[in-house]
């Protein structure tokens, strides 16, 4: 369940990123929400208030997904 939430959030991420990128290669106004100058330069992790240790368990299951799919595709 949640390698399924952090690849939503990192979906998330990227889609706000490319917005971003079609809204300056527009020269058009950035939404604070996506980003604009009034928000922080920064890119806040949404996943940082989560607890170290279920962070942790959640990068595991993102690397053994990541080999299983390897796994998969190998010849």
């Amino acid at each position: 369940m949640w390698d399924i939430y952090r690849e939503d959030i990192e979906d998330w991420q990227g889609a706000r990123q490319r917005a971003r990128d079609a809204l300056k290669a527009k020269k058009k106004r950035i939404p604070v929400w996506l980003g604009g100058k009034a928000a922080k330069k920064e890119e806040a992790d949404p996943l940082a208030d989560i607890d170290v240790g279920l962070r942790a368990f959640m990068e595991l299951e993102k690397r053994l997904k990541d080999r299983k799919e390897a796994r998969a595709h190998a010849p």
